[in-house]
Order: C-alpha cells, then structure tokens, then sequence
C-alpha cells in the first residue's frame, strides 16, 4: 500500500476543503508520473507539486495531513528536496493553526487574504 493510500481519507477530507480539485487518486497518479512528490513521516504527509516560472521553480505544498511532531523530519526532507532541484520558493497554504511552526522554521507570512472558491 503506497503512503497515499495509507492517508487518503484524511486528504480527501483536506482536498474538499480546498475546493475539490483533486482526489487522494489523482494525487497518485500525478506521484507515479512524477508530476507531484510526497514526503511522509510518522503519521504525517506532505504533497508537493513544481511548477517552472520564467524567472524561477517554484514547490507548492498542496496538502499536507497528520500530526505537527512529525512535521520537522517531513519540512527538511522537502527543503532537501527543493535544494536538490534549483527550486528558489515554496508556496505553502495552510490554516491557522500552522502559523507557530512555519515561524518557528524561518518562514514569513505572505498575505493576510483569504482564498475565495466559487464552484460553477
């Protein structure tokens, strides 16, 4: 069984929340074609994707799922990651409860806005 699949409910339940574009499946797919990465850890997963801009790469977290103290191993093993692949920002979108973590690990919050959907 892949790490996805071990934590598929609990992404789908993520995944809804950011608007339904993706299902733990999809995910899997993007994972074996390369098109997105996981780090796992613990009881706890990350979901990454790379997109290539004129002027850098960027990682998006897409989703991340589990417990905070496993969250030291999996930060580093994606920074790792991002370092091994001229990567110069992550994107993270997260909900408030994230906030004493990512200041503790030397990130700055970028915007106070909120993320509006609207499905069609």
């Amino acid at each position: 069984m892949s790490d996805v699949q071990t934590y598929g409910r609990k992404l789908d339940r993520v995944l809804a929340r950011m608007g339904g574009m993706y299902h733990w499946r999809d995910i899997m797919d993007r994972l074996e074609t390369g098109d997105m990465q996981s780090f796992a850890h613990g009881n706890s997963m990350l979901i990454t994707t790379v997109s290539c801009f004129p002027r850098s790469r960027s990682m998006d977290w897409v989703a991340a799922v589990g417990d905070l103290k496993d969250w030291r191993v999996i930060h580093d093993a994606a920074l790792e990651f991002a370092g091994e692949h001229d990567i110069s920002l992550i994107r993270a979108y997260g909900r408030r409860g994230w906030a004493p973590f990512i200041r503790d690990h030397g990130w700055r919050e970028l915007t106070v806005n909120q993320i509006y959907v609207k499905e069609l």
